[in-house]
């Protein structure tokens, strides 16, 4: 599981989001879009008003806030028609933005139910979402986190970024409004290939709020939120939030034990300090603290199993051949050695663990500070950040519920095998940001931006019942010299040190041709450095019973390579230029049009996690070419139509690549398969993305979305004469993937929502049904059956009612009615017998169908 796997349970597309046009609540019907301004400078200020009058205004993040009193209820009459964003540093409505971007508001999210990243990206066209790996139209980031590159799309969280997805799954009880914006992105915050999310927190209140939210759901999840605002003084306001919650029962049943996997407790703390220090400055100030301790919520990859139509069985029947050449690249028996029952074979949802393991997350803390001075002419802002955890992990790496095993000979071997993992970060980002007033009819952004990061991993296997590996020996004959001791039994072990900082400056220029005609111009220059270390600490193997105790029944063989055969170290250093040049026509108030070609760079990194000497990986860059339209037919009808072509070279792709191996105990050499890390030549992305809303009644809406991705490999092989690229899925090698779908690209997505708002005498019930179909989509640059996520729906049903002048509102839910298996990741097992794959998948599911109330007051 990734480093911030535990942070998922708390906290695309040229079309403009749509979905939130009408973020009214449940009482409102929608409204028409307030008449789109006929300049740039006019629409900003239309904006500005917008959210003053519906939300409140704050001198720190005019269009992030709400400093006046928030009313989320689904009841309420309080409507906004048109979503503020603040995309390029600059505000404006969501429908007069030139670019691609979605926005979900909190009372949109709150109505809907639209509580997870994966509803986020369910309703967001081009966007696919597996754990830590967030890709939109085929662009993002294939290697784990930790190891050495960035992701494809950067996620920053009140301006300060992370490159954890994780943040999508804030809940709309702690976040004012989650934008995504789609393509390379230049201007505010850490510089992407590929896109930005920007998370933004509640903020205090200029008035006495409170907020507080309880619950049940039938996979056993309690829940109390509270939260309480407003003014200390006339200049000073404060917000303090708390969220719990304890659940029972996972997503997962395990029978092979009592543990109950995703069981445990998330806790989240935060504290708000907003100062006018003058009537032209303003300070913000926010610290979050949040702690977890869960069984691993999905066993160890939730599940084991193959799909419908393959091989029959899942794990080894046992011959002595498939024993002796095992799992974990020879170092121990291999542990499903004759093991015909696997639960996950017949029903996804069931695994059979002795020990499901734990997450944890003990020292979580945010600090963020914002603070704008109003200079008149201009305004000067600084956003900066500091972000620490520790993450803790134990899994069942065996995947089985047995402590032992028989070998062929009748010998037992213990088989009780543990992954463990410590991660330790820490990053801190510091911005300055200078933005002309937006009465002119020039204007302009200009920024500064650092950034650094630190990041430790320690990583191991574990035999804890093998005694003979306590003490390993340095040879496989009688009387060998013994190695160091080894009191935690590790077979396995590896320790990485990632270290990166980055700078930037950027400005961008936007100058109105005529009051219908808008050009801009963006430039930023961009510095990155990169320093990593890999050390191969220590490789054991079990003797006992696998090659023949040899003699030596009471010592593991201690393999550990020497100096020569450590990955080491590497520091890298990129640099690279990134821009826009658009057009924008605002022929009339009800449409918007726009053409844009922008550069976009991902600066090259390296592969931590390999035994092999660290492989590096040059940057990225990406070219947009971009154009999309926005109508708006009154208060009944809202299309976006946009289409996009990426030419994208020197993709950071991780590889399986053969290395050649001596068994150290039979002396025959060999090759053994491990990890790298290169540059796909090239490879291209085309697609075509709709989103509408049609309000044929005052009290009926309809969303839709729909998306078309075409994602490929132009030119891929590898760089070295004669090369191969290896598929460890099925053992096969291959001159090139050209022709091949590039990772985690649904070529199609649809989504509907239906809404009505019923008045009732005693008040008003809104009623939702959101329905989202996604394509089959390959989790690897390899395109076979044993990649292939399978296509999946979901339908989720809600109901809201607010009785009349009440502070209460009262909902029910149901999540993935159908009971779908809905996967999370899906891909090919790991464990192979010498060069022959065993007939094994991974894959982790989304929660099953889940029924829920909840009550929410608020005054």
């Amino acid at each position: 599981m990734s480093t911030i796997s535990a942070k998922r349970l708390l906290a695309g597309s040229c079309a403009i989001g749509v979905i939130m046009w009408t973020s009214a609540a449940a009482a409102q019907s929608a409204a028409p879009a307030p008449p789109a301004a006929s300049t740039p400078a006019a629409r900003a200020a239309q904006a500005d008003t917008s959210r003053t009058q519906t939300r409140g205004g704050s001198k720190s993040d005019p269009y992030a806030t709400a400093p006046t009193q928030q009313d989320t209820r689904a009841g309420s009459a309080a409507a906004v028609s048109e979503v503020v964003v603040t995309a390029n540093s600059r505000a404006d409505t969501l429908q007069n933005a030139p670019l691609a971007i979605t926005a979900f508001t909190d009372e949109r999210r709150n109505l809907l139910g639209i509580s997870t990243g994966r509803d986020i990206a369910n309703l967001t066209p081009s966007m696919s979402l597996q754990g830590e790996f967030l890709s939109v139209r085929g662009v993002g980031r294939f290697e784990e986190p930790g190891q050495g590159v960035d992701p494809g799309i950067a996620v920053h969280v009140d301006g300060v970024y992370t490159s954890s997805p994780a943040y999508l799954n804030s809940p709309d009880f702690l976040t004012d409004r989650i934008e995504v914006l789609r393509g390379p992105q230049s201007v505010f915050g850490r510089n992407s290939v590929g896109g930005t999310v920007n998370v933004y927190s509640k903020r205090p209140t200029t008035s006495l709020h409170g907020d507080l939210r309880t619950g049940y759901n039938s996979r056993e999840t309690a829940f109390i939120d509270a939260a309480i605002s407003g003014p200390i003084t006339d200049a000073l306001r404060y917000r303090l939030d708390y969220a719990g919650s304890d659940t029972q029962k996972g997503v997962m049943d395990n029978v092979g034990g009592p543990e109950k996997p995703g069981t445990g407790t998330t806790r989240l703390y935060g504290v708000q300090l907003e100062w006018d220090a003058s009537k032209d400055i303003n300070v913000w100030f926010h610290y979050q603290g949040f702690s977890e301790n869960i069984r691993n919520p999905y066993g160890l990859q939730n599940g084991f199993g193959e799909p419908a139509g393959a091989l029959a069985s899942d794990y080894l029947t046992g011959t002595a051949a498939n024993y002796t050449t095992a799992a974990f690249a020879g170092l121990v028996p291999n542990p499903q050695f004759g093991l015909t029952s696997n639960p996950s074979a017949t029903d996804r949802r069931k695994i059979s663990l002795d020990d499901v393991g734990f997450v944890r997350l003990p020292n979580d803390h945010t600090f963020t500070i914002n603070a704008s001075w109003d200079l008149k002419a201009a305004t000067l802002k600084y956003v900066g950040g500091y972000n620490q955890y520790d993450f803790r992990q134990l899994t069942d790496a065996d995947l089985t519920n047995r402590k032992f095993l028989t070998t062929p000979g009748g010998r037992q071997v213990p088989s009780e095998y543990t992954a463990n993992t410590l991660q330790r970060k820490q990053w801190s980002s510091h911005q300055f940001i200078l933005t002309s007033a937006d009465d002119q009819r020039l204007r302009w952004v200009a920024g500064l931006y650092i950034y650094t990061e630190r990041y430790k991993t320690d990583f191991d296997y574990r035999d804890p019942l093998s005694a003979a590996i306590g003490s390993p020996i340095l040879t496989a004959t009688p009387g060998a010299t013994l190695a160091a001791p080894n009191p935690l039994r590790i077979f396995y072990a590896q320790q990485t040190n990632l270290r990166s900082d980055n700078q930037a400056i950027y400005g961008q220029v936007d100058y109105s041709v005529t009051p219908q005609i808008n050009l801009t111009a963006s430039l930023r220059e961009n510095w990155d450095q990169r320093w990593g270390s890999a050390a191969l600490t220590r490789e054991v193997f079990d003797l006992n019973g696998f090659f023949g105790d040899f003699g030596q029944g009471q010592h593991g063989l201690d393999v550990t390579p020497g100096p020569a055969g450590q990955p080491g170290s590497a520091h890298l250093d990129f640099s690279d230029w990134t821009g826009k040049l658009g057009v924008e026509w605002h022929p009339d108030n009800s449409l918007t049009g726009y053409v844009s070609v922008a550069k976009g760079y991902k600066p090259g990194g390296f592969n931590l996690g390999s035994i092999v000497p660290v492989p590096t990986v040059q940057s990225e860059q990406l070219i947009d070419y971009e154009g999309g339209i926005k109508k708006t037919w009154g208060s009944t009808f809202l299309l976006d139509a946009a289409i996009y072509y990426y030419d994208y070279t020197d993709l950071q792709i991780p590889l399986t690549v053969g290395v050649p191996f001596v068994n150290p105990v039979t002396g025959v050499p060999g090759v053994r398969y491990q990890g790298t890390l290169t540059n796909a030549q090239k490879a291209h992305s085309f697609g075509v993305e709709l989103e509408s809303i049609w309000s044929p009644l005052e009290d009926l809406h309809f969303t839709f979305v729909y998306s078309y991705l075409d994602s490929k490999f132009d030119d891929f092989s590898t760089r070295s004469p004669g090369g191969l690229i290896h598929d460890p899925a099925d053992a096969t090698d291959h001159v090139n993937l050209n022709g091949n779908t590039l990772p985690q690209s649904p070529k199609n997505k649809f989504a509907v929502i239906p809404q009505y708002v019923a008045h009732l005498p005693s008040g008003k019930l809104s009623l939702s049904a959101t329905y989202s179909w996604v394509d089959g989509q390959y989790t690897s640059i390899f395109n076979t059956a044993r990649y292939l996520a399978p296509s999946h729906s979901n339908l989720d049903l809600r109901a809201v009612y607010q009785p009349e002048n009440s502070h209460w509102t009262a909902l029910a839910y149901a999540r993935n009615v159908t009971d779908s298996n809905q996967y999370i990741y899906y891909g090919p097992g790991g464990i192979t017998a010498g060069n022959a794959p065993l007939p094994q998948s991974f894959y982790r599911l989304a929660e099953p169908r889940t029924f829920g109330a909840e009550l929410q007051y608020r005054f």
